[in-house]
């Protein structure tokens, strides 16, 4: 499967276009990207009850005020938070792309750090009944492995990075790093931090397999300036892109 246009076609708006009244991964949020004419990238991670619920924090304290991780609620719990003090709530998955219908693209990054969940059978599940432009995309081989066997129509992209701040052994830092599983992910893209690029693997894998090359996360128009010369595609956050990154 070749990478399709609209990946590449628009700067992605990281988790949403949010501020301080409409919380990142809200509806308030997407509904801000779709209007500017931007295409969302969003974070769905799974219920105590295996509902697929777009948050990106693996803590709910810092957007909700409730010390609790997301995989301990239950669905009804985790409707009754509110989001930054907003009447925003946390949207499910399903609730999400029921209130996008296409109007833009979509860039799911599916949130799991173990062996494959209840999450991606239900992601999977959602997903083939949406008619939009849609892709998923994670930092977990495991995760897209588990797409890649069970649903290969869907879109996936590898996200990687130096995972200095990560509590994971060194030698699984140096392996998802450098991209080492992507026998086991095959990405149609690949997704990278952008302050550390260039780096040799995501270049070579750009160059010589032709893998769109996506930088995160870009936060000002001088970081646009300077990652669109290193990628063929950005996801940003803070400002709003006056102009399309281009190679």
């Amino acid at each position: 499967m070749t990478a399709p246009s609209w990946l590449l076609a628009k700067p992605f708006a990281h988790r949403g276009l949010f501020d301080a009244t409409r919380p990142e991964n809200s509806l308030a949020a997407i509904d801000a990207a779709i209007a500017a004419g931007f295409p969302i990238e969003i974070d769905v991670q799974v219920s105590a009850d295996g509902q697929a619920v777009i948050f990106h924090d693996w803590n709910l304290l810092r957007l909700t005020g409730t010390d609790a991780r997301v995989v301990h609620l239950t669905a009804s719990e985790l409707t009754r938070l509110r989001l930054l003090k907003t009447t925003e709530t946390i949207p499910f998955l399903e609730e999400a792309l029921e209130h996008i219908a296409g109007r833009q693209p979509v860039l799911l990054e599916v949130k799991n750090r173990r062996q494959p969940t209840s999450l991606e059978p239900e992601v999977a599940r959602l997903l083939q009944a949406y008619k939009g432009p849609i892709a998923v995309h994670s930092f977990n081989p495991y995760t897209l492995g588990w797409f890649r066997g069970n649903h290969p129509e869907i879109l996936r992209g590898q996200i990687s990075c130096a995972f200095d701040t990560d509590d994971m052994a060194a030698w699984k830092k140096l392996i998802l790093a450098h991209y080492g599983m992507t026998w086991m992910s095959r990405p149609h893209f690949i997704s990278h931090h952008w302050k550390r690029l260039p780096a040799l693997v995501p270049c070579l894998l750009r160059r010589m397999f032709r893998l769109p090359l996506l930088g995160w996360t870009i936060q000002s128009p001088e970081d646009h300036a300077a990652a669109a010369l290193l990628v063929d595609n950005i996801i940003f956050e803070g400002f709003v892109p006056g102009t399309q990154p281009s190679d």
